[in-house]
C-alpha cells in the first residue's frame, strides 16, 4: 500500500507577491539575468516530486513528499488542509518536461 496525502490550498488572502512565490517555488521559472543575456532555469519543487494535480489548488502527492509542499505554503501565509490516505494502485509518476 502507498501512503499519499491530498494538499487542498487557498491564495485568497495572500498578496499578490506570496501568489506569485507560491507558483515559482511549486512550478518554477525562468530566470532573465544581466537585461536577458542569461536564462536559467529555476526548478520548482514539482518538477522532481511525483504528483497529480487534481484540479486548481488541489494536489495528490506521496505522503513522504508533503513536508515540502506545506513549508512553501506556510511561509507565504496559504491556507491548505491536507487529508492522509492509503492507496493499492500507483499512479503518481514524476511529470515530464514543460514547454515556455
Amino acid at each position: 500500500m502507498e501512503k499519499i496525502s491530498i494538499v487542498s490550498f487557498k491564495l485568497k488572502e495572500c498578496s499578490d507577491s506570496q501568489k506569485t512565490a507560491i507558483q515559482r517555488a511549486l512550478k518554477g521559472y525562468i530566470d532573465h539575468s544581466n537585461k536577458g543575456s542569461h536564462i536559467y532555469q529555476r526548478k520548482g519543487v514539482l518538477e522532481n516530486t511525483p504528483h497529480l494535480v487534481l484540479n486548481k489548488g488541489v494536489i495528490l502527492i506521496e505522503t513522504k513528499n508533503k513536508i515540502k509542499l506545506t513549508k512553501i505554503l506556510r511561509e507565504n501565509n496559504a491556507k491548505f488542509d491536507i487529508y492522509d490516505l492509503f492507496s493499492n494502485t500507483k499512479f503518481l509518476k514524476i511529470p515530464l518536461g514543460r514547454s515556455h
